[in-house]
């Protein structure tokens, strides 16, 4: 367990401070749908190939380190887009909804898992993120992007 921790915890702070490279060209979507992936990918190693560590502790990794990705830019659209007298309750809106969000998945992954089993919930895992993944790649939206590094506008 401290071994995912670990490369947790040092995804994202590579992630964050990594400013020049592929994911400057991305959009944030796309970065997310990738996120998304990864998650799903963890799901999967989780239900079939539970033995396989290191696949494990790479789709960790990868997970950390896109969402560490994503971060900085929802900060940046979100105080762009939300007038400067409501950022205060955006800010507490998001805060929030991220607090809750983490006991509530809990619970249902944990109801799942005790009601049938650990494979169960894990695929269920699998298939909400994969979900999530179709979703975010339908819908184009168009986000205002933040300039990244050098780039004005992300490509992809």
């Amino acid at each position: 367990m401290a071994v995912v921790n670990i490369l947790f915890s040092l995804g994202i702070v590579l992630g964050s401070l990594l400013m020049e490279d592929i994911f400057r060209r991305y959009r944030t979507l796309s970065i997310f749908a990738l996120a998304m992936g990864c998650m799903a990918a963890l799901g999967g190693i989780m239900s079939w190939q539970h033995s396989n560590v290191v696949m494990m502790l790479l789709a960790i990794f990868a997970m950390a380190y896109t969402i560490a990705k994503i971060n900085p830019r929802l900060s940046a659209i979100t105080m762009t887009l939300v007038p400067e007298s409501q950022l205060a309750a955006m800010s507490g809106v998001d805060t929030t909804a991220s607090m809750i969000g983490v006991p509530i998945g809990q619970g249902l992954f944990l109801t799942i898992a005790n009601l049938i089993n650990t494979t169960t919930a894990w695929i269920a895992y699998a298939v909400v993120a994969a979900i999530l993944v179709v979703v975010t790649l339908a819908v184009r939206v168009r986000l205002t992007e933040p300039a990244v590094g050098d780039e004005q506008a992300p490509a992809a």
